[in-house]
């Protein structure tokens, strides 16, 4: 926190891992909040979802996880970067929470499901 306000969100469900992830998704122009996948950039065919987040995927992980509910939830609630290990867990990070502070316990949701429906 800073004067009242969220300055940064750093959240992991399962666990952290040294490595880089196999599957990322950041909002472009949040600026490097984490290392990005090495596997291809892919497009979702949902334009509005592809012009506001870069996605990588070396695994396959993109049908399993970005479905059109999901990436509505995430449109709504990411504002950063998400690194996704599958069977590991996920990792979050953000310089703001989309909002605000109410809006932190669905963020945390959505990446528990995402880090159950990536094992």
């Amino acid at each position: 926190r800073h004067a009242g306000l969220i300055s940064g969100v750093d959240v992991v469900v399962g666990e952290a891992l040294p490595r880089d992830p196999p599957f990322t998704v950041e909002r472009r122009h949040a600026g490097k909040l984490g290392p990005r996948a090495d596997g291809p950039a892919i497009e979702t065919g949902d334009p509005a979802f592809d012009e506001s987040f870069a996605t990588r995927d070396r695994r396959g992980l993109n049908a399993a996880l970005l479905d059109d509910a999901t990436r509505a939830r995430l449109g709504a609630l990411c504002t950063g970067w998400l690194g996704v290990w599958p069977q590991r867990g996920v990792h979050y990070r953000a310089r703001t929470v989309a909002g605000g502070e109410d809006a932190l316990p669905l963020l945390i949701e959505l990446l528990h499901e995402l880090a159950t429906r990536a094992a």
